[in-house]
């Protein structure tokens, strides 16, 4: 249940980059609600993760803590769950 980093070659424009990827694993109703919302905005999952990425310093403070708190409980029932 770990998140990691990889590199990986990723062609943009038929110019090959070296990308980090992200990677996680997540419940299937996570999986599915964050893809049925990329796709209802029209973006692809990748894209609206490196567009939040950017801002996430910048989030209101109650909407951080909010968003903090819940990834504490997810962390602590995976805790447990071990």
């Amino acid at each position: 249940m770990a998140a990691f980093t990889a590199i990986e070659d990723d062609i943009t424009v038929g110019k090959p980059t070296k990308r980090p990827a992200l990677h996680a694993f997540v419940s299937e109703e996570a999986h599915s609600a964050w893809h049925d919302y990329a796709a209802n905005q029209g973006v692809s999952l990748s894209a609206l993760l490196e567009a939040m990425g950017s801002f996430l310093d910048d989030f209101p403070e109650d909407m951080a803590e909010t968003f903090v708190a819940g990834a504490r409980r997810v962390d602590s029932d995976r805790r447990r769950r071990r």
